[in-house]
Parts: structure tokens; C-alpha cells; sequence
């Protein structure tokens, strides 16, 4: 049985992006290149929560920036 997602686990891209500091386009980024999953529900795109903090964490979650 798959795991019941609560909507308070869920975010949309704006919302996702704010929280983690970057712009969409970042986080667009971050799902094509397979570093953050999307979940489609009705057709909107959702990051988790968690999925979103794990990357956070990740020393390789966010590019470096250069000098």
C-alpha cells in the first residue's frame, strides 16, 4: 500500500522556491536534473517537504557560487 501524503507535506514551485531560498527557475532546474522529485496531482506539480529539505541538507543540494 502506498504511503498517504498529507497536503501539509506538499508545496508547490513558487511556494517550494521561496522556502529554499532560490528562484523557480533553480528549482526547475533542480527537478531536470534528477535532484528534486515532482509529484503531479491534478496536473499541478508538487515538491515534498521533505524531499525538499533533504536536498537543503545535501552538501551537493545547492551549486556552489562562484567568485
Amino acid at each position: 500500500m502506498t504511503p498517504r501524503l498529507e497536503t501539509t507535506d506538499l508545496l508547490g514551485p513558487t511556494a517550494a522556491a521561496k522556502e529554499a531560498g532560490v528562484s523557480i527557475v533553480t528549482l526547475w532546474r533542480w527537478t531536470r536534473a534528477g535532484k528534486l522529485p515532482v509529484i503531479m496531482v491534478g496536473g499541478h506539480p508538487f515538491v515534498r517537504r521533505q524531499d525538499l529539505a533533504r536536498l537543503r541538507r545535501s552538501p551537493r543540494g545547492r551549486p556552489s557560487k562562484r567568485p
